[in-house]
């Protein structure tokens, strides 16, 4: 009781903004031995308040494992009407049946409860198979989209036939986000067919295969990723990059180091660490990176180099990034937005506009997809750029590639 009433003092406060009130509760929280999760698990157990509720459960969403608390909150907030929109953010946690006693729930109310329809649509996105078997009783237009992912070579097929007799690209993008093997070999046999070379390399990668080498556009398994303090993870989060990085074209402001992976810690036989970089101005006028990482230095393609500095963060301070096995191993079919993609190494990506990979211009090849950092909050502050930067990586020729979608 006593970590709810602080909570509450912090909301009630009027000589603070919102988003200052929601970081003094996530820092309030991250300060507790266990990173917070009795003391929120305790708080959400016992509120009423909707806005308590959908901070905690935000929180809650930024740190991984705790799995008994985040389902113990699920099944007390959604027998809460009131509360019942909270429990979207703890879905990706929850086991398959209470995951399939809100899918009832859905199917006995429809739309006509919406905070049912947040929580199937984020159901959606990690458990599609649990929800397929409905599809037919489900109107909303991004459930249904959702279900892309993974689905039977029938309705594979059927987008195809769709393309053939309307000439329209949504069913051939479709047919791409299904993101399996038949979906695959369906979007390889039209090759001759789509004009644009460029239009059917971007579909055959958001299917999952590189277009010149015909080599997975991913690794596998995918992980969901979660800022966390530094050590606590092997992959690296901000921190001082050392030696030259790249600069902005237009106020040479340095780059800043976004992530660093481990490529021991990864099960994708990499040979070499990746690292990551993206701009630590706010000029805007670039959408990319691309740099070769070596013991020789660093390269930078397209653009200016120059020393490094430790201020120019684009991160809350030097962190870590923990991972957790992705539910949805298949990839998602909905297109992200920036502050709700959430971050993600391996897999496919989950584009906020399906785009081409870039070309290693070492050896010429298309990259694989290696990470994705969102923008948005931490339970440290907010990360300091807009926008979901997808990153990419050639491991044989140590270059590594970042651009963004706003």
């Amino acid at each position: 009781m006593k970590f709810l009433q602080e909570i509450e003092e912090i909301l009630t406060r009027e000589d603070i903004s919102a988003p200052e009130q929601r970081m003094q509760v996530f820092a309030r929280l991250a300060a507790e031995p266990d990173r917070g999760t009795s003391a929120a698990l305790e708080c959400l157990l016992r509120t009423d308040s909707r806005r308590i509720a959908a901070y905690l459960t935000q929180y809650f969403e930024f740190i991984p494992g705790a799995v008994e608390e985040k389902t113990r909150a699920a099944d007390r907030l959604r027998r809460e009407p009131r509360l019942l929109s909270a429990v979207s953010r703890l879905v990706p946690w929850l086991p398959e049946a209470m995951i399939d006693e809100l899918v009832s729930d859905y199917l006995a109310h429809g739309d006509s409860v919406p905070a049912l329809s947040d929580v199937v649509f984020v159901v959606g996105k990690y458990f599609p198979e649990r929800l397929r078997p409905f599809a037919e009783r489900i109107d909303d237009e991004y459930v249904r989209r959702a279900l892309l992912s993974g689905a039977p070579d029938g309705k594979a097929e059927s987008f195809l036939e769709d393309w053939r007799r309307s000439g329209d690209l949504r069913a051939l993008i479709a047919l791409a986000y299904i993101r399996t093997e038949r979906a695959r070999e369906l979007i390889r046999s039209v090759r001759g067919e789509v004009e644009d070379s460029a239009q059917w390399e971007t579909l055959i990668e958001l299917a999952g295969q590189l277009p010149d080498t015909g080599k997975p556009a991913g690794s596998w398994p995918a992980f969901r990723g979660f800022v966390s303090g530094r050590g606590e993870g092997p992959h690296v989060v901000g921190g001082p990059p050392g030696g030259e990085v790249p600069v902005c074209h237009v106020c040479e402001a340095p780059a800043a180091r976004l992530l660093k992976l481990s490529a021991r810690s990864l099960p994708y036989g990499f040979v070499n660490d990746p690292v990551f970089y993206w701009y630590s101005c706010d000029c805007g006028i670039m959408d990319s990176i691309t740099v070769r990482v070596g013991t020789g230095g660093m390269h930078v393609f397209y653009g200016p180099k120059g020393s490094g500095d430790p201020s120019a963060s684009i991160t809350p301070g030097e962190l870590s990034l923990v991972l957790e096995r992705h539910p949805n191993q298949t990839g998602i079919s909905l297109r992200e937005m920036p502050g709700n993609a959430g971050h993600q190494v391996g897999g496919l990506p989950a584009w906020r506009d399906p785009d081409i990979h870039p070309r290693c211009p070492d050896c010429g090849n298309s990259m694989p997809y290696a990470a994705t950092m969102d923008c948005g909050r931490t339970p440290f502050g907010d990360m300091k750029y807009d926008g979901i930067i997808y990153c990419f990586w050639c491991d044989g020729c140590r270059v590594s590639s970042t651009q963004i979608q706003h």
